[in-house]
């Protein structure tokens, strides 16, 4: 994600250490499940969203959507799957607009079954 301990990168922004935001314990996800609430992302440079499926037989989406008000979701998101056992990520950079993001989760398995995810936020402050 680039120089660390106040240098500037090749974009010229000066970077520090990652902060990092995260589940801590497991979380249950099955039908669509928010993960985070509304996060405003306009001090950092670059923001990863990383979601890891912990269950060993069902597949998992990771849903990052994005608001400018914290209320209402825009109707564009993105998503991806995290096969049984694996990871997912998305990283937006310095020049995403949007103010506020909200990770989610939900199963892509027939039936919604439940599953226990892991969650990240990590980004980099502007300085």
């Amino acid at each position: 994600m680039g120089n660390y301990g106040g240098r500037p990168n090749h974009e010229g922004y000066i970077l520090n250490k990652p902060a990092t935001f995260q589940s801590g314990t497991g979380v249950s996800v099955s039908t669509l499940t928010p993960l985070t609430g509304w996060l405003s992302v306009i001090d950092f440079v670059k923001v990863l969203f990383a979601l890891q499926n912990t269950d060993v037989t069902n597949e998992v989406s990771l849903i990052v959507e994005t608001s400018e008000d914290a209320a209402t979701p825009d109707a564009v998101f993105w998503r991806a799957t995290a096969p049984a056992g694996d990871q997912v990520s998305y990283q937006i950079g310095p020049k995403d607009v949007h103010t506020y993001f909200r990770m989610s989760a939900v199963t892509d398995s027939p039936g919604f079954p439940t599953v226990v995810v892991n969650w990240q936020m990590r980004g980099i402050a502007r300085v």
